[in-house]
């Protein structure tokens, strides 16, 4: 069975330094990827050694990216990550976790779903008066 990797998707699951965050975003829309959830203020352990939880001990916080992405586009995607890696200060840290799932849905109300009729009328009533 031959896989038709332009529906294969993956998420990509990326921390950088909460002080870098806005320049990732900037880096993002100059490269196109506008498709992306962004937290900060997020506490991680990179190693025994590299730790972010906010506390006087481990001080600095990171951000999260999510990025969901078709798996034929990711090689691209991480060459020009490391390339803006490369051009930030060497303490700031940055990975990547790269996770396998099923599908992306953009919009409910576009995309080709069944609609449970009983159910929406319901809600329609409730909601929209």
């Amino acid at each position: 069975m031959e896989i038709n990797f332009e529906k294969v998707y993956k998420m990509l699951i990326l921390h950088i330094n909460d002080s870098q965050a806005r320049r990732l975003e900037e880096f993002l829309e100059q490269i196109d990827i506008n498709n992306y959830t962004m937290e900060s203020d997020v506490k991680r352990a990179v190693n025994e050694r590299v730790k972010q939880k906010q506390s006087k001990t481990w001080p600095g916080s990171s951000a999260v990216f999510y990025i969901p992405m078709k798996e034929n586009k990711i090689d691209d995607l991480l060459i020009k990550l490391k390339t803006f890696r490369m051009a930030l200060p060497k303490g700031i840290a940055m990975s990547l976790w790269i996770v396998p799932f099923d599908r992306v849905i953009k919009s409910f109300y576009e995309e080709e779903i069944q609609v449970d009729e009983e159910l929406l009328e319901e809600l329609k009533e409730k909601y929209i008066k």
